[in-house]
């Protein structure tokens, strides 16, 4: 399936959301020095309705692939637990390989998940199911002010990153969201870096210090003028925080948000900022608000 129709898809099967407030303060002190951004998207460009893997169940799962042709699961079955396990097993041979936070791409857990059946899917078919997976179990929509802040982020001519845990559609839900791609929008495509073509997920350091060096080598900006924006404290601020990046957290959707006070390992770590709204950030950011 090409992308203009998997992005007609993801237009059709996604519905308007909006965030639950968190009761977080915000801190909106100017963030001096800043001449760059790096987003996360999902819980902070988007919405997201579900956790990575909780809207995944026997039934969401038999209405995706009776929408992709390929269904029912064999009587007996249960596709969410089969989905999840072959991923954790994945996982389990990239960490004997030594990557710490390893990345699958669905499309090969499905391909394998189908083939445990019989079924010999092709590319199309799968690429169409993660999708249809995607919009009916990880619902997401842009956070409000998304459009209005990269707008004014891009006609300044500032540098736009993206650092996410994310799979092959993921860049997908620019346009058929917004109307417009990643780089209409502005975002550069050597500090652009999706989960499932590296195989390594957030927190890893790698991927922070890859982004760093980027920033460096094809613009000239130094780590400490980068603001990166997340809504994971463990995932977002503490590897971004470690490798020299401002750090702004964003505590707009309940859903999202991750301070992950029970972890000790973030005893200590606090971002440079908070925000509860995407349309704060222009005047933490630019001189005067510009």
């Amino acid at each position: 399936m090409n992308a203009a129709r998997l992005v007609a898809r993801i237009r059709e099967t996604s519905q308007p959301m909006a965030p639950v407030p968190t009761g977080e303060s915000p801190s909106l002190e100017p963030l001096p020095g800043v001449r760059a951004v790096v987003f996360d998207l999902y819980g902070t460009l988007f919405l997201s309705g579900a956790g990575a893997e909780s809207g995944v169940t026997r039934e969401s799962l038999q209405t995706c692939f009776a929408a992709v042709g390929l269904g029912p699961a064999p009587s007996g079955t249960d596709p969410a637990e089969r989905y999840l396990e072959i991923i954790h097993r994945h996982h389990a041979a990239r960490r004997q390989e030594g990557v710490a936070y390893p990345e699958v791409d669905v499309r090969e857990v499905w391909a394998e998940v189908l083939g445990e059946w019989g079924i010999v899917a092709t590319r199309d078919e799968l690429q169409q199911l993660a999708v249809e997976v995607d919009c009916r179990c990880h619902p997401s929509w842009p956070t409000p002010g998304m459009p209005q802040l990269l707008a004014t982020l891009r006609d300044l001519g500032w540098p736009l990153g993206i650092l996410s845990n994310a799979q092959f559609h993921t860049p997908l839900l620019f346009p058929a969201l917004t109307g417009r791609t990643v780089a209409e929008w502005g975002f550069q495509e050597e500090l652009v870096s999706y989960s499932w073509t590296q195989r390594e997920a957030k927190p890893s350091r790698r991927l922070f210090l890859q982004l760093a060096d980027a920033f460096e080598d094809h613009h000239g900006i130094l780590t400490h003028e980068v603001a990166f924006v997340g809504n994971d404290l463990r995932n977002d601020m503490a590897p971004a925080l470690e490798v020299g990046f401002r750090a702004v957290l964003f505590a707009g959707d309940a859903r999202s948000l991750r301070w992950r006070r029970e972890d000790a390992s973030l005893a200590g770590v606090l971002p440079d900022r908070v925000v509860t709204d995407l349309g704060q950030l222009p005047a933490l950011l630019l001189p005067s608000g510009r």
